[in-house]
This record gives structure tokens, sequence and C-alpha cells, in this order.
């Protein structure tokens, strides 16, 4: 088995040289926090933390867990969005409804009219109420005319689980 070369033995020494430099100059810093800067221009550089920023530039400092936010909605859980898509046609009114599965009750929703030509409007879009015989969601309402292209419209319903 030959021996390396010094030049190798060179080489293997500055890469390890490198490497325990990029440790050093980690980004978050040895703190934990991210520090940058940005100017004029509006560009904002995510530097090493004992650099400092040039002169005309303000210095950022956070870090980079951040502080929790806030809980969500009380008794809401396993939401999810759930969609539902009318005939298409040529023209004339549109009217659909995304229906909430089960159990699970309309949080939001919207929706939009498809096509490309023509005049698309959007007329309304509500939350329906879950009724006796009826499951909640979201409904909406609208037209296309002047097209001869067919065109549909997509409600979307975000539902979930809701303690009483």
């Amino acid at each position: 088995m030959s021996r390396p070369s010094l030049a190798t033995v060179l080489a293997v020494i500055a890469l390890a040289v490198a490497c325990g430099g990029v440790a050093v100059a980690a980004i978050p810093g040895p703190d934990g926090r991210i520090h940058a800067c940005y100017g004029s221009d509006l560009v904002l550089k995510v530097n090493q933390h004992h650099l400092r920023c040039p002169p005309g530039s303000t210095r950022l400092v956070w870090n980079q867990k951040g502080v929790p936010g806030p809980t969500g909605a009380p008794g809401v859980s396993r939401y999810q969005i759930v969609q539902a898509e009318s005939k298409h046609k040529k023209s004339g009114y549109h009217k659909v409804k995304a229906s909430c599965p089960r159990g699970r009750y309309p949080l939001g929703g919207g929706a939009t009219v498809h096509g490309n030509t023509g005049d698309k409007q959007l007329m309304s879009s509500m939350p329906v109420r879950p009724k006796v015989h009826t499951r909640g969601g979201w409904q909406a309402t609208g037209r296309q005319k002047g097209s001869t292209v067919k065109s549909f419209m997509r409600a979307y319903a975000v539902c979930a689980v809701v303690a009483q």
C-alpha cells in the first residue's frame, strides 16, 4: 500500500479547516438567532452573527423558533375541504352546493366560475346551515352569458367536527 503524497495530506487538512470554518460561521448564530441586513433596495441579506451591516442599512435579528401563535378555535378538530362542481353548459345560471360530511359543520367556503369567454359573474357565495334532513355546507350561484364555450362553477366548503 502506498503512502499518500504531501499534496494529498495538505488538501485533506485544508478541507478539514474549511469545514471547521463553516461550522463556526453557521446560520443561525451560536445564540440561536438569525442575523440579517436590509438597505434602501429592500433586499434582505442573511449573514453571520459577527458581521456588521454596511452603512445605510438596517440590522434585523430574530429567533429561529419564534413565539407560539394563538390556539385554534375551541372545540374544532379534524377539518377537511370538500368541493362540488356544477354541470358544464354554454350559457345561463349555475347553482352548486358543497355538502359537509355527516357530523361536520361548515366553517367557511367560497366559489369560482370557470369559462374561457363571455361575461362571468359570481352572484352569491354563502354558508348553508344544516337542517333536520339536509347537511350543511357552502352554496354558490353564478352565471355566464354571451359565450359559445361551456362554463361551470365550483364551490368549496371547509368542514370540521365541532364540539357542542
